[in-house]
């Protein structure tokens, strides 16, 4: 799982979350700030993760986009070699 920064939107605050089996999905909208950082820590913290499974927290779009990148190759490699 890889987390996106919290970013201003046209409907208030929210980040994007990026699953290897369903792609990037939008997170609800906060109209407080505060309270989107809030949902962004208990998604970290994934209550319904594997154990094993980890979380990437990015801080910025750029950093997203090549945690995204490199997870999707990194799934692109396993596959060909299975």
């Amino acid at each position: 799982m890889i987390i996106g920064p919290v970013l201003k939107r046209s409907d208030g605050y929210g980040f994007d979350v990026w699953i290897a089996a369903t792609g990037v999905s939008t997170g609800c909208s906060y109209r407080r700030i505060e309270d989107a950082y809030y949902d962004r820590r208990i998604t970290a913290r994934g209550s319904c993760q594997p154990a094993s499974s980890t979380a990437v927290i990015c801080e910025t779009v750029d950093a997203f986009q090549v945690e995204v990148a490199r997870f999707r190759s990194a799934a692109f490699v396993t596959r060909c070699r299975s």
